[in-house]
């Protein structure tokens, strides 16, 4: 957090009183509101070297010309020596200060009619997409400097490079491959906002007004409205299944992509990329959660502890069908002596599309059971299944009773690649346990399962009965 004596410059340079100042956020950057001669006014605090100056340049330049041209967009003030941004150091840090009228409204409230629908879902899409038609026409004045393109991502911290974190890390890899092999022409590539979600416009009478423009970047203007479409699902559902979260996405981008079109049109090839850069948006956010983790769980804050789940016996594995749209549950199962004796639980319709959307034929998995206590109760183990595919992410969570006994711990899982039909439940993952506190080698084999003292197992069966 920046200082007290840092945010008195910001104050002497931008010309308002200190007493005025409210925090708001801390996220990329530090937030704050202040009021000078009765108005409102951002004060945006980046940690940043002043070599980024030129980019914050780049960024106004932009939002001038979009306000020119009709977009509701929150304008810079100038500081006492005229200048949009002000520069300070403090404790061996930089900070590039910034300063912006508030914007008029209230952010979204998805309990409110008046904030948060169709209506608002077709007005934000407008808004986008005349900023992509206005991008398409834009020439930067007499900056030097021009706001970056889109580029892959660098997964720099050791801890997110092993294990578990390997399946989303290769789905990532993969993803923007693809992404890379997109072309590139000014009918679906520009400048865009890159972060335009529901906490970066206000709302007043339905109109929307954009702000925080400082992740923009030179990208595809699909991959600007997933972006919106991913938090939207995030934030706006008033459920957390994997059905509810789809059908929202599918009603959301058909009122958003209904607004959009009166600005710019989007062809089909392009709408079809749309589901991938959720996916993308999705797995890139879970990275960027973690990205300072240190790798102990005692050390990760709030924000990290909703990214990373992951107990003691922690699986990962992707799953992929070929032919039609199978309807396909995972059954976790309890296992004592070799024997089925009991269900944990089930998660239903792992691949799930609406009859107006093809659903995705891949789905990625993180599994982690941790056992627990609570004082004066029995200790319980905590089964948490984390399902990711290109509408969004879900979490389910499942808590069966643990017997003390059981002191030594495995997992079972296959690392090669298998092919399968599901005529029958098969065996994807699972865990075991041992009383006598030696543990064996298994695999999923019913043979091998036979053989466990007690065991979890995660199966996937066919619900034929809802078959398309």
């Amino acid at each position: 957090m920046a200082s007290s004596k840092l945010l008195l410059k910001a104050a002497e340079s931008f010309e308002f009183h200190i007493g005025t100042l409210v925090f708001l956020s801390n996220s990329t950057n530090e937030v704050y509101r202040f009021t000078k001669d009765n108005q409102s006014y951002i004060l945006r605090l980046s940690q940043k070297s002043h070599e980024y100056v030129p980019k914050i340049r780049a960024e106004v330049d932009w939002v001038y010309y979009l306000v020119k041209n009709g977009v509701r967009a929150s304008l810079p003030i100038q500081t006492c020596n005229n200048e949009l941004t002000a520069i300070f150091c403090d404790e061996d840090k930089w900070y590039i200060a910034t300063a912006f009228h508030e914007a008029a409204g209230r952010f979204f409230d998805k309990n409110n009619e008046q904030l948060w629908g169709p209506k608002i879902f077709r007005n934000w899409g407008e808004t986008m997409g005349r900023m992509h038609r206005l991008s398409k026409l834009y020439e930067a004045s007499d900056i030097l400097v021009k706001r970056d393109s889109w580029s892959r991502r660098s997964i720099n911290n050791p801890h997110l490079q092993q294990g578990s974190f390997n399946v989303l890390l290769e789905k990532l890899i993969s993803v923007e491959s693809t992404i890379d092999s997109l072309p590139r022409g000014s009918d679906s590539f520009g400048l865009i906002h890159h972060d335009f979600h529901p906490y970066n416009f206000f709302i007043d009478n339905s109109e929307i007004t954009v702000f925080d423009f400082d992740d923009s970047i030179y990208g595809w203007f699909s991959l600007d409205i997933a972006i919106a479409a991913t938090h939207a699902v995030w934030w706006g559902v008033h459920a957390e299944d994997r059905v509810t979260k789809s059908r929202f996405a599918q009603l959301f981008l058909r009122e958003f992509l209904m607004g959009y079109e009166k600005e710019h049109h989007l062809t089909e090839y392009w709408k079809q990329t749309i589901p991938m850069f959720m996916e993308y948006r999705n797995i890139c956010s879970f990275f960027w959660w973690l990205s300072e983790w240190n790798g102990h769980e005692s050390c990760l804050t709030e924000n990290q502890q909703n990214a990373l789940f992951l107990g003691p016996m922690t699986g990962a594995f992707k799953l992929k069908y070929e032919g039609n749209k199978p309807n396909v549950s995972l059954d976790i199962d309890i296992w004592k002596k070799g024997q089925k004796v009991d269900s944990a639980g089930s998660i239903g319709d792992l691949f799930y599309s609406s009859n107006e959307q093809k659903g995705s034929n891949e789905v990625e998995l993180i599994i982690s059971v941790d056992t627990e206590s609570i004082e004066g109760q029995k200790e319980f183990s905590k089964i948490k299944v984390n399902t990711t595919s290109h509408t969004g992410s879900s979490l389910s969570t499942i808590t069966i009773p643990w017997d003390k006994k059981l002191t030594a711990h495995g997992l079972i899982q296959d690392t090669r690649l298998r092919s399968f039909t599901i005529d029958q439940p098969v065996h994807v993952f699972g865990m075991h346990a041992t009383s006598t506190n030696k543990i064996h080698t298994a695999d999923l084999s019913t043979d091998s399962l036979r053989n466990t003292e007690w065991a979890l197992v995660f199966s996937l069966r066919l619900d034929e009965e809802h078959m398309e």
